[in-house]
Order: structure tokens, then sequence, then C-alpha cells
């Protein structure tokens, strides 16, 4: 399991892996999750954030399931 999310600056079309590819362990990606804070003037990179998952998930045989979640449309052409 991984994390990426937009990158918590303003007007920022860039993504980041909060948690790298590994085993999930459950209380801490809880504790990640609810300390996201993204301010309302970050922009929604959603293609920018699909692409790097390929490579996050570059070493990763078998299946692989990614699931995007958001509240905006993409704004970062």
């Amino acid at each position: 399991m991984a994390l990426r999310v937009f990158r918590a600056e303003d007007r920022s079309c860039d993504t980041e892996l909060a948690v790298p590819l590994g085993p999930l362990d459950v209380e801490a990606m809880v504790a990640t999750i609810e300390a996201l804070r993204t301010p309302r003037t970050v922009r929604t990179p959603l293609a920018a954030a699909i692409e790097r998952v390929a490579d996050d998930l570059a070493g990763v045989t078998g299946p692989r399931v990614v699931v995007v979640v958001s509240d905006g449309r993409e704004s970062c052409d």
C-alpha cells in the first residue's frame, strides 16, 4: 500500500509520496490521512498524480489497484 497526495503548497500542481509502498500499517495510514491538511489554494493535478503512480508501482509484480480520491477536477493542464 502507498499513498500519494497533492502537494499542500499554494497553487501547486505537484504531488508527493506521503507513504512509500510497503505492507499496510493501518494505524500509521490512518494517522497520516487524518493529519493531511490541504489548503483551498492547492490545485488538483489528477493526471500528474496518476502518472507518478506508474513509477511508485514500477517494481511490483502481480495485480495492482489504483484508487483515486479527489474532491475536485483536474486543474493543472
